[in-house]
């Protein structure tokens, strides 16, 4: 087995080897590993450094590496804050999930308050089914404004 944590398991001198490479290492669902197990990627990162010998299985060392690479800083090999990693950059930082998250909690917001107060009036059934209508409408209203403000 030929393991160098420090370079990546694909070729970065072709488009697909660096696709793959930043894929894994942005891959979202790695915001929600849990800290003790970032943790034992960096010990075994630092093992397979200070030792060479190779202390577990490929798959598991690749997972190790996408792992730490993904959520300690390059230079200080200090564990970044969650807002901070990679795997939380890309799709944190955008304007798309302020907007989204911001129209969803606003039509979200719309339609459990009208479906309450309409509940507590007595109102029409033919206006208790224009909720889901109204709530849509509110929702373009927020979203709108936020994708298009710059």
């Amino acid at each position: 087995m030929n393991f160098n944590p420090d370079r990546s398991q694909y070729d970065h001198r072709t488009f697909y080897g660096r696709l793959r490479h930043f894929a894994g290492i942005t891959n979202p669902f790695i915001a929600f590993t849990p800290t003790s197990e970032l943790m034992r990627a960096k010990c075994l990162m630092d093992k397979c450094r200070i030792e060479g010998a190779l202390p577990a299985s490929l798959p598991e060392l690749h997972r190790a590496q996408r792992l730490f690479h993904s959520a300690f800083h390059p230079d200080t090999g200090e564990l970044q804050n969650f807002a901070g990693r990679m795997c939380f950059n890309v799709w944190g930082g955008t304007d798309l999930l302020t907007a989204y998250t911001t129209a969803v909690g606003g039509a979200l917001a719309v339609a459990l308050g009208l479906k309450q107060y309409f509940v507590k009036r007595n109102v029409n059934n033919l206006i208790q089914r224009m909720v889901p209508l109204i709530a849509v409408a509110v929702a373009n209203a927020i979203n709108i404004p936020l994708m298009r403000q710059k």
